[in-house]
C-alpha cells in the first residue's frame, strides 16, 4: 500500500475519503500458516534517498496483528488504512 504524491492528488481534495483503496492478499492454507507471526510494516521514504525503515522512528515500529477467527479455508485478507480523526490500519478476511 502506497501513499505518496500521486496517490494523495488522485483522492481528491473536495472529496475525501474515509479510508484508501485496500489492498488484497492470499490468506496460506492452514499448513503454510504455522507459527506465522504477521505484521504491519512501514516504510517512509522522506525525501529523495532519505528514508525511514523499520524502528527508526515511533511510525515505523512493526505492529503485530492480532487474529481473532482466522478463515479455516482459501481467503483474501483484505487492508486498508482508515483516513480522518482516529488514522490507522484495518485488516478483514473475505471469501
Amino acid at each position: 500500500m502506497v501513499l505518496d504524491k500521486a496517490m494523495a492528488q488522485s483522492l481528491g481534495a473536495a472529496a475525501t475519503p474515509e479510508r484508501l483503496p485496500p489492498v488484497a492478499l492470499p490468506w496460506p492454507e492452514q499448513q503454510q500458516r504455522q507459527g506465522l507471526r504477521p505484521a504491519l510494516l512501514t516504510h517512509i521514504r522522506v525525501f529523495g534517498p532519505h528514508t525511514l525503515g523499520c524502528y527508526d522512528s515511533s511510525l515505523t515500529i512493526p505492529e503485530r496483528l492480532k487474529i481473532t477467527a482466522p478463515p479455516e479455508g482459501p481467503a483474501r485478507w483484505e487492508f486498508t488504512y482508515r483516513l480522518g480523526r482516529r488514522p490507522g490500519f484495518e485488516h478483514r478476511f473475505a471469501e
